[in-house]
């Protein structure tokens, strides 16, 4: 199913157009997640015809465009890591 998946989208992120040709590179992302399905189900276990209606609602993506998605619908806003980082770089 995930070659299946991969070929659907030319094993090509959606985002920046790297290609890879393992497919396990690549993540699906919901655009919407309100509209996922089955959450408690994966996937990979669903018919070919089941999986084309859910890749209506999702993008393939590479790992970086994937976690800039996440970031840019706020998925991380709660996390103060990088105010709380006291980055000492050595002097020379």
């Amino acid at each position: 199913m995930k070659r299946k998946i991969g070929a659907y989208y030319g094993n090509k992120c959606t985002d920046c157009g790297v290609t890879h040709d393992h497919v396990s590179f690549f993540d699906l992302h919901h655009v919407d997640p309100t509209m996922k399905e089955d959450r408690n189900r994966r996937i990979l276990d669903w018919g070919w015809e089941r999986v084309q209606e859910e890749l209506q609602n999702c993008v393939f993506l590479c790992p970086s465009c994937h976690r800039i998605r996440h970031i840019e619908m706020g998925d991380y806003a709660d996390m103060k890591f990088y105010d709380q980082v006291d980055i000492h770089m050595p002097t020379t």
